[in-house]
């Protein structure tokens, strides 16, 4: 649909343009006419000052009829330009050499055709005891008729130009309101949250800031009552986590102590199994912890320009272990240096819980592939592992808190997908889950708009 701003500019000049081609469609129409109607006038001017000029050098009654050519007005009469005769008692008296013989005695206005294909036009008027004639050729009036048309088609586009110029200023002076109020809405609203000044907006936008004043007070009310909830939130978990992270420290070293003690194989299976769940809800307080962390939002002051490749290389090392554990192929392809403009301690939790991911639920010697490169001005970051196939429930719900299958063996909280989106968001970034190979494959692709 385009801008309410351009429409009024489209709408206006197009009007413009065909009101002004009907004006200038009539104008030439008229014009077109305008030699046999200058003729006219002027023969008729013509044939009054050399009437009175006939007249007052005796007319037909002189002994000797004279025309004095010296009494016209210049303006009106020339010898290259105008013919005049003059019958008295139906004989021709005097004439010029530019005059035509007239084809009858009349007072309507005749045309005469040559041989040589010109034409005259002429015009007649009785006086005492004769005719006068006045002529006029008409290449005299083609000339006339151009220039008048030139003339009068320079005027007509210069002020065409000047009231083009002068309806775009006058437009752009009573369009500015509205041109402000898109700016202060851009600026004030979205980017500062604040609220519209409605006294320099006309009346048809009052009521639009209105609402918009309204619904600013309300999204600045549910974002402090979302952010106190959220705060209370993240107090809640560091603090559940702090306090769960006590009994833990205590009963780990308690069940290794009992295991060294314990001499029945069956007792040594039970202690197993409770520091493996021990162990798991350690790991599940830490990634309660780390998604605390990542919960505050941002400020441009938590950036920080680096190299990427040292962090991505401690993540591999922190996960090494459960390559080695399933004898998983690594191909990795990664540049020697990258430089980006990043949360440093997000991005690399976020690393790290991505290659976790890949290395646990990858199938034992199979492969897995990892590639960092930079493409369309942003870092991307895939994984891709064979894996047993997920059921559909699971994929829909990948970035859901503690999701996991229901017959998951492999340690883990379910928090690690939470984990990467989150650190995902903090970026500007997106991460997307595509099921490969009839989802006997996964590949996690992470999105980060953070090169320098």
């Amino acid at each position: 649909m385009g801008s309410i701003r351009r429409r009024i500019f489209l709408l206006f000049f197009a009007s413009l343009l065909v009101g002004y081609a009907v004006i200038a469609t009539i104008a030439l129409s008229e014009l077109m006419g305008l030699s046999e109607r200058w003729a006219s006038a002027h023969l008729s001017n013509q044939l009054v000052t050399a009437k009175n000029a006939w007249e007052n050098a005796g007319g037909c009654s002189a002994s000797k009829p004279v025309f004095d050519y010296d009494q016209l007005d210049p303006s009106l009469y020339s010898k290259n330009r105008f013919g005049l005769l003059v019958y008295c008692h139906d004989k021709l008296v005097t004439k010029t050499r530019e005059a035509s013989i007239p084809p009858q005695f009349t007072s309507e206005p005749q045309i005469i055709y040559h041989q040589d294909e010109s034409t005259t036009f002429m015009q007649g008027w009785p006086i005492s005891d004769g005719w006068i004639f006045a002529s006029v050729a008409e290449d005299y009036l083609e000339e006339t008729e151009g220039g008048v048309i030139n003339n009068t088609l320079l005027i007509a586009i210069t002020a065409f130009a000047f009231f083009i110029t002068l309806s775009y200023l006058v437009l752009i002076t009573l369009l500015r309101p509205l041109s402000r109020f898109s700016k202060t809405l851009s600026n004030d609203v979205l980017v500062n949250r604040k609220k519209l000044n409605l006294a320099h907006y006309p009346e048809e936008l009052k009521s639009l800031g209105a609402q918009i004043n309204e619904l600013t007070s309300q999204v600045a009310a549910d974002r402090q009552a979302q952010a106190a909830q959220l705060d209370s939130e993240k107090r809640f978990t560091a603090n559940a986590a702090h306090e769960l992270l006590t009994p833990m420290a205590a009963i780990k070293p308690e069940v290794q102590l009992q295991r060294s003690m314990a001499k029945d194989d069956a007792q040594q299976v039970m202690l197993a199994r409770i520091e493996e769940r021990v162990n798991r809800a350690g790991q599940a307080v830490d990634q309660l912890m780390t998604l605390a962390r990542l919960e505050p939002e941002q400020t441009e002051s938590a950036y920080t320009n680096f190299d990427l490749i040292p962090a991505v290389h401690q993540a591999l090392r922190n996960n090494a272990h459960w390559a080695e554990q399933s004898q998983l192929d690594i191909n990795f392809t990664c540049p020697e240096e990258l430089k980006i403009h990043a949360i440093d301690e997000s991005l690399g939790v976020m690393l790290d819980n991505l290659f976790a991911n890949a290395f646990k639920y990858a199938l034992p010697s199979s492969s897995v592939k990892l590639t960092i490169e930079s493409l369309d001005k942003a870092l991307i970051i895939s994984t891709e592992n064979d894996c047993k196939q997920l059921p559909t429930y699971l994929l829909e719900h990948m970035f859901d808190r503690f999701i996991r299958s229901v017959d998951e063996t492999t340690q883990g909280s379910g928090l690690g997908m939470s984990i990467i989106q989150r650190s995902a968001q903090l970026h500007q970034g997106n991460v997307t889950i595509e099921p490969i190979n009839s989802g006997n494959r996964l590949k996690v692709t992470i999105s980060l708009p953070v090169l320098l």
